[in-house]
């Protein structure tokens, strides 16, 4: 590698073709700035926008909004959560087979979410209701518990989720009830 430290624009690191014809135009005695801006021209054009379409391609997009279920506001957090990594599905589908992929199983692990947290709103209001007049007043403590598993599980599965989808791989979580099937893939 060269010695040349690059200004602003330039990026850090240099073909060797670059880094050969960099030491003859310096020999021929062209200014740095000359140099860098013969060097730039000879490379094609960075669409600036590539990198976040590259990343809305993974079908990353709903898990890191998965993260939305830590908004303080308990058991209604979950849902909201679930709500919009479904809700994105429909989008992501279109960006890549990748991002359709990654996108639905989020969907359906978002639903997954939604289904557990209102069957245990459920289970709370029916142990409140039965066990009203009950002097331990644990009744509703077993899905309050569950409550704390859940939102460690969702948060185990939207870190992976990312990382899976960040290394342009299929995250698929075998605890989520499949509500979105993969599409028939069209005989060649």
């Amino acid at each position: 590698m060269s010695t040349h430290e690059p200004h602003a624009g330039m990026p850090a690191y240099e073909t060797p073709a670059e880094q050969k014809f960099r030491a003859d135009m310096t020999a021929d005695g062209y200014s740095r700035n000359e140099v860098d801006a013969a060097i730039a021209d000879t490379r094609p054009p960075v669409n600036p926008h590539q990198a976040t379409a590259d990343a809305a391609s993974t079908g990353a997009l709903p898990y890191g909004l998965g993260f939305l279920a830590y908004i303080p506001i308990p058991f209604f957090n979950l849902v909201i959560a679930g709500i919009v990594m479904a809700a994105v599905y429909p989008g992501q589908r279109r960006k890549s087979p990748l991002a359709a992929e990654n996108a639905r199983n989020a969907a359906n692990w978002g639903l997954t979410m939604i289904v557990v947290s209102l069957v245990m709103a459920v289970l709370i209001a029916l142990s409140i209701a039965l066990f009203a007049d009950s002097e331990s007043g644990a009744a509703p403590a077993l899905p309050i518990a569950i409550y704390p598993i859940l939102a460690t599980a969702h948060l185990i599965v939207s870190i992976v989720g990312l990382v899976k989808c960040n290394r342009r791989q299929v995250f698929t979580n075998p605890i989520a009830i499949p509500f979105f099937r993969r599409a028939p893939q069209p005989a060649a």
